[in-house]
């Protein structure tokens, strides 16, 4: 198992007992010390894992996981060995109607009322 590397200015707690279900947890940000830490990473992408502890306390560290560089076919029992797929060809009627998602009618009563909530002040 690899060494738990931290996010240095990124703390995660879980939800205070009497938060509501849909809280799942509480992250909190010392700006300065996180974007320190963010500047000496040569990483486009930084995944976090959000976890607790077998004591039960919550915690945030970087996700170490990282690609096989072997593929594998998970298709066949090879031992681990690749055999490519031969290409299909394109089967007619696919997706099978079951599958694909009907389209909601343009009714007001399928969209939610206006609270007056901005989604486009959510960063992402």
């Amino acid at each position: 198992m690899a060494d738990i590397e931290f996010i240095n200015g990124l703390i995660f707690k879980l939800p205070h007992p009497n938060a509501p279900d849909f809280v799942r947890g509480k992250i909190s940000i010392k700006r300065q010390a996180l974007i320190d830490w963010l500047s000496a990473r040569n990483d486009e992408w930084v995944n976090i894992d959000l976890k607790v502890s077998k004591e039960g306390k919550a915690y945030a560290c970087v996700d170490q996981w990282k690609p096989n560089q072997q593929p594998t076919n998970f298709h066949n029992n090879t031992g681990g060995q690749f055999i490519p797929q031969q290409e299909q060809p394109a089967q007619a009627g696919w997706p099978p109607q079951q599958f694909v998602s009907p389209q909601p009618p343009q009714d007001e009563r399928y969209y939610p009322p206006d609270d007056g909530f901005d989604s486009s002040q959510i960063p992402f």
